[in-house]
């Protein structure tokens, strides 16, 4: 739509002939012709806004979401505190186990409230063939942590290891999720409700007599390798080989790696005509164990789990190639007829790291 305009008569009445000869006048009425232009022509074509009072309702800013992460690659440490059953609070029995899940936690930290039922389910699961071991590592910002870890040495002298992980339990299950830990004003109650003298309880925990020992419990998880709760050392009791898994990971990862540390400590010879299994990891960058022994004419399962990365494990002069994919299992009947070494190694070529993962099959008469 054209608008033309037209120069303003200078015998129009004085009110209109002021307005014209005011220059902010014409400059006001071109921009109120450009609006009205561009109102119509927004009609014309379906789209004219509707102008309301009404406030925009506000847009909520969605995250944008990210793939999710694999939990960190195990490490070990050398520097791991021997276990002491004297000093140690140890859930099982440490007489029969082979494995020991070392467990450097938090009372105020939410991830070891909820990495405390994954340990659970590693006892339920695996019975005398692991124990678990707590031990201190309260950090700086959490105000209640250091306190209530000396609570449960408190309960520990009054009625026993058996009070202790009653006491550990108690305060994991009730803490709000969130919050600060357990409030300290009902650190005596609990132990009163679990049946200890509430009296000495209070008089333990005012002495301040177990500060030391929390913060040396803290102080060896820290030459460990610990830098965060929980910080968990998966270690076989025979062989002193560990593996570090930090954060509250899921059950599914401390199967593997402890399903690792046994099969490397379970290759006694099977009773005759039975079959034997025996547990493999794969990871960036070994097989564990790397050597394997079994009796000539045993029946000889082999258990490859994949922990990181792609593999292959190849055993050439036995005919075997199977690849190995992260998070599965491969099963393989293991030929046992012939006495001899074998030699395996990977047969994906990916990484200059994989040349380093080789180990032996022994075949025993």
């Amino acid at each position: 739509m054209a608008l033309q305009w037209q120069e303003t008569s200078q015998k129009q009445s004085g009110s209109r002939a002021g307005s014209a000869s005011n220059p902010w006048f014409g400059i006001s009425m071109a921009l109120i012709g450009v609006i009205v232009g561009f109102g119509i022509g927004k009609w014309q074509g379906g789209s004219l806004p509707v102008i309301t009072n009404t406030p925009p309702t506000p847009i909520a800013q969605v995250p944008t979401p990210t793939a999710p992460q694999p939990p960190p690659e195990p490490t070990s440490t050398d520097n791991l505190p021997a276990i002491d059953p004297k000093t140690d609070h140890i859930r099982g029995d440490f007489t029969k186990a082979t494995v020991a899940v070392v467990e450097y936690s938090d009372f105020e930290c939410p991830f070891c409230q909820r990495h405390h039922p994954t340990m659970k389910q590693v006892m339920d699961t695996y019975k005398d063939d692991v124990v678990w071991v707590y031990r201190h590592f309260p950090l700086s910002f959490h105000a209640n942590a250091q306190k209530e870890a000396e609570a449960t040495e408190c309960a520990n002298e009054l009625g026993g290891n058996d009070a202790f992980w009653k006491y550990t339990d108690a305060i994991f299950e009730r803490s709000t999720v969130g919050g600060t830990g357990f409030p300290l004003e009902n650190l005596a109650p609990l132990a009163k409700e679990l049946g200890l003298n509430e009296s000495k309880f209070k008089d333990c925990l005012d002495s301040g007599k177990y500060a030391k020992h929390v913060q040396d419990d803290m102080s060896g998880g820290s030459a460990a390798g610990v830098n965060g709760t929980p910080g968990n050392i998966v270690l076989n009791l025979k062989t002193d080989e560990n593996r570090i898994i930090s954060g509250a990971q899921p059950f599914a990862a401390f199967k593997t790696t402890i399903d690792a540390l046994l099969g490397s400590d379970a290759q006694a010879a099977a009773p005759s005509g039975t079959a034997k299994t025996i547990k493999m990891t794969a990871e960036l960058w070994k097989f564990t164990p790397n050597v394997v022994r079994v009796k000539q004419g045993e029946k000889v399962t082999l258990e490859v789990t994949g922990v990181s990365g792609t593999h292959g494990l190849s055993i050439p002069a036995l005919g075997i190639n199977e690849t190995v994919i992260q998070g599965n299992t491969v099963r393989i009947d293991l030929p046992t007829d012939k006495v001899g070494t074998y030699d395996f190694l990977c047969s994906i070529q990916c990484g200059s790291g994989h040349s380093d993962m080789t180990g032996q099959i022994v075949i025993e008469s």
